[in-house]
């Protein structure tokens, strides 16, 4: 029977977490760090979307979308794995998203990217006329051009941290309580952490300092707006441009990366106004914000920076879309076992 190299899983996003899960499920022995509470960092300031054309199309990158695409294909197995309940206990939907256009450049974007899914035989459906989606799916009156993308879906993402912490505890992970910037390391450490200042200033791990990518992330600002369902009611992910609504039991979400603006809330109000068709004295039931941590280029990184040291950072918007995926490439790497082509594009 082979000996695996222990593991030390530095941070407990759904990122860590993910890794852990997929690591101890092959019998590998792991240790997870983290100072914080489990998700409470960027997988919470997030509205769960799953959704690998839209994301992947920002980026010139066909491996990206391969990656995407791969993370997408994955998550009904995964959803699977680490719950002991059918999928939709985890608030696991695969029923697509809509994207919509309020002005004609954002018409444009949605052809261009109808074309680019229609070279990649991803099947999506065209919206010219959207009076009875107006109705349908409480659309404002300045939605002219909407794209349905059946291979989006979404996942309540508190639901499946708690999935992904009760998996760990059955697989008997030691879960430790020690700084993320100072932790006491095994053989093998997969740095998934870091933390930020307020201005989006990345700080990693102390013996991650010398890696020469690692002061290419920055954080950008994601904020979240929770409303109460009865007053944005949406049966399926709404987006419009990199704002989004999002349905998840008795709230709407509505969210987008931001980045560094003044009055972020009043913000997305007003953007959440220009596509969604909802009461205009209604005010949000909670709102948060974290950082979202971005490379240059917006690619992530997942691989090995040496012998002892794998990362897995900088997944951006994508973190719960890729999670699953990312999880198995960095533990197909550690175990020696094949990997798809286009995972050469995120080695650091």
């Amino acid at each position: 029977m082979p000996t695996h190299p222990s593991v030390t899983v530095i941070g407990a996003g759904i990122i860590g977490l993910c890794c852990a899960v997929e690591l101890a499920s092959r019998g590998v022995p792991v240790r997870l760090v983290e100072d914080d509470q489990p998700g409470r960092g960027a997988t919470f300031a997030s509205g769960g979307m799953l959704a690998p054309s839209f994301e992947a199309s920002s980026l010139d990158c066909p491996e990206f979308l391969d990656l995407c695409l791969a993370g997408s294909d994955l998550w009904r197995e995964f959803s699977g794995m680490v719950s002991n309940h059918p999928a939709q206990d985890l608030g696991y939907a695969s029923g697509g998203s809509l994207a919509v256009a309020t002005s004609n450049v954002q018409v444009n974007e949605l052809r261009e990217l109808a074309k680019r899914m229609s070279d990649q035989s991803i099947p999506f459906t065209v919206h010219e006329e959207v009076s009875d989606l107006r109705v349908k799916h409480s659309l404002s009156d300045q939605v002219s051009y909407a794209l349905e993308l059946h291979s989006d879906g979404w996942v309540n993402v508190h639901a499946v941290v708690q999935a992904l912490r009760t998996q760990l505890s059955n697989l008997g992970v030691d879960f430790g309580s020690s700084s993320i910037l100072e932790p006491d390391f095994s053989d093998i450490q997969i740095v998934s952490a870091w933390r930020s200042d307020r201005n989006g200033n990345i700080r990693f791990p102390e013996h991650l300092e010398s890696w020469d990518q690692s002061h290419g992330m920055s954080g950008v600002e994601g904020v979240m707006l929770a409303y109460d369902s009865k007053d944005l009611p949406l049966d399926r992910v709404i987006r419009c441009g990199h704002e989004y609504g999002v349905p998840r039991g008795d709230v709407t979400l509505f969210g987008a990366t931001v980045g560094n603006v003044d009055n972020p809330e009043d913000v997305l109000q007003t953007s959440a106004h220009s596509f969604l068709d909802f009461p205009g004295n209604v005010s949000p039931l909670h709102v948060w914000s974290r950082h979202r941590p971005r490379f240059e280029d917006g690619l992530p990184r997942i691989g090995a920076i040496d012998s002892q040291t794998y990362v897995a950072l900088g997944h951006y918007r994508n973190g719960i879309l890729l999670a699953p995926i990312t999880a198995k490439l960095i533990a197909d790497m550690i175990l020696n076992e094949p990997i798809p082509e286009f995972a050469a594009r995120f080695m650091p």
